[in-house]
């Protein structure tokens, strides 16, 4: 069962990092406060369709690195320009704009950070509400139906820190101009050297 904090804490708590912060107030499956890897098992969505554990969307979120070493040569930063002219067309600007800020908190806390559901949905210009159907949550929602997000075990949400390069699929629903430059795009880094 989450806690609930006040805004003088989630202040205090927002830059708040490091492997020892065990707290639970984000919905988590479970009620241990072990720390996991994104390569285990996920959690109970944030939003979405809610389980039978988690009704309630939490009101901060602690957000951690999703490292993927698979992706170390091929993979994009979401503050990139592959990000934004390709990835952009296909999880749109909101998700894109989320997973920049995201990247950029990362960058500055490696081991995690926590943010405030509201905050972010206003500094995002998505309003204010954080209920289960809102902008901020079906964003965060779209980030995890392209694999560019996912909630951990302990309710932390993993957010990828480089970018797959688009799949086949979703190249072909980018409009003509964007799938030509997209090809041109993969020539030129098959060429490079390295």
């Amino acid at each position: 069962m989450p806690t609930t904090t006040t805004p003088q804490d989630e202040h205090a708590d927002r830059d708040r990092t490091g492997a020892d912060d065990t707290r639970t107030d984000v919905v988590a499956a479970s009620t241990t406060t072990r720390r996991s890897t994104p390569d285990e098992p996920t959690a109970p969505q944030i939003g979405g369709q809610p389980t039978a554990e988690a009704t309630d969307v939490p009101s901060t979120v602690t957000v951690r690195a999703w490292w993927d070493p698979g992706l170390t040569g091929t993979g994009h930063d979401p503050r990139g320009e592959y990000a934004e002219r390709f990835w952009l067309g296909i999880v749109g600007p909101s998700t894109l704009l989320l997973l920049r800020r995201f990247a950029r908190g990362l960058e500055q806390h490696p081991g995690g950070f926590r943010v405030g559901l509201a905050d972010t949905a206003r500094a995002l210009g998505l309003g204010s509400g954080t209920g289960r159907n809102s902008p901020v949550v079906r964003t965060i929602d779209r980030a995890r139906t392209f694999g560019l997000a996912r909630t951990l075990d302990t309710g932390d949400l993993a957010v990828r820190t480089l970018l797959p390069p688009l799949s086949r699929r979703h190249v072909a629903r980018l409009p003509e101009s964007l799938r030509r430059s997209h090809d041109a795009w993969l020539d030129a880094e098959r060429r490079r050297p390295g």
